[in-house]
């Protein structure tokens, strides 16, 4: 039974729309591999572990609050719990 991955922590909870901010996402059952998005535009990653994704920030159109998406690859989408 694989178990449903959560995000706890989201570090910085904010960046500029210019891109180039690092993000930490801390949480559990994050796997090996996967994506993150912000607003739909994919943070490149930088490292994954199982309970920590580091990732970079691309640019994005407008500055409003994003929306962040993690995708596990063989699991889905984690949950928010932030």
């Amino acid at each position: 039974v694989q178990k449903t991955p959560i995000v706890n922590v989201i570090n910085p909870s904010f960046g500029t729309s210019a891109g180039g901010t690092l993000v930490t996402l801390t949480g559990t059952n994050f796997g090996t591999s996967g994506s993150v998005t912000l607003d739909n535009v994919e943070c490149q990653i930088q490292s994954w572990s199982d309970t920590e994704i580091t990732c970079e920030s691309r640019e994005r159109k407008v500055y409003v609050p994003a929306t962040t998406r993690v995708y596990v690859n063989g699991i889905g989408h984690a949950a928010l719990k932030v």
